[in-house]
Order: structure tokens, then C-alpha cells, then sequence
């Protein structure tokens, strides 16, 4: 992997995509366009990417196994209700036992995973709210 790494950073004229053969299969380029200048350092920050001469293509190397295709998940939002159970099993204590979890999912009609992300999202509102 030294050498991969060597390799690219010696060679800043030569595009990413004319070292294709170098490339590890685990890796996969992107290239893309920015149509805003300020914005080209906002995206992917962390990302080992190259500019154009004009800044504004990007080829990009991301892992392989990360599924860009694939449609985001709707944002869950809960009824009044159910915000109103799970506020009120809160109070009582902010660490929810596994049998309650179980027994809350099932009242107010969600999963038991659900119930655990909206119990860790609001202890860290609370701590967020003490600073």
C-alpha cells in the first residue's frame, strides 16, 4: 500500500483515472464537476481527491463498498403521542431497560430500535443543553 500512496503523490500532473491499473479493486473514482468555486473545499473534505486546472473537477477515491446507488431512508418522524410515551418514560429514567424498550415499541407502534435511537438522541440533548 506504500508504494500505491508513493506512487500517486509523485505523480501530481498525471490524472488518477490514467493510473486506473494502480488503483486497488476496493477503491472507487468518482469524478464529478463543482459549479461553485467555494464550495470545492466543502466537498469530501477528507476525501484524496484532484482538481482541474480551472478547480472544478474532482476525481474522487471513496471505498468501493460504499453504495452510492442506493436510495437514503426517510426521515422518521413521530406523531405527538408517541413523542408524548416515550418523553414521559424518560423522565422516569433516561436508560431504557431491554424489557421496557420492548414493551414501549410495542405501545406506541414502533421498533425496538427505533425507541433505542430516540433514547440516545435525548440524553445527548440533555447533556447538550447543560454546556
Amino acid at each position: 500500500m506504500a508504494n500505491y500512496h508513493n506512487n500517486f503523490s509523485k505523480s501530481e500532473g498525471t490524472s488518477i483515472s490514467n493510473k486506473v491499473s494502480q488503483i486497488p479493486e476496493y477503491i472507487r473514482v468518482i469524478i464529478t464537476t463543482v459549479s461553485d468555486p467555494l464550495s470545492k473545499h466543502l466537498i469530501f473534505a477528507n476525501s484524496k481527491c484532484k482538481l482541474d486546472s480551472h478547480g472544478r473537477k474532482r476525481e474522487l477515491l471513496i471505498p468501493a463498498s460504499l453504495d452510492l446507488d442506493r436510495p437514503k431512508r426517510p426521515r422518521i418522524t413521530f406523531q405527538n403521542w408517541q413523542i408524548e410515551a416515550m418523553e414521559q418514560e424518560f423522565q422516569s429514567n433516561p436508560f431504557i431497560t431491554e424489557e421496557r424498550r420492548r414493551l414501549l415499541a410495542n405501545t406506541v407502534g414502533i421498533t425496538e430500535t427505533q425507541v433505542k435511537v430516540w433514547f440516545q438522541n435525548r440524553r445527548t440533548k440533555v447533556r447538550k443543553m447543560k454546556c
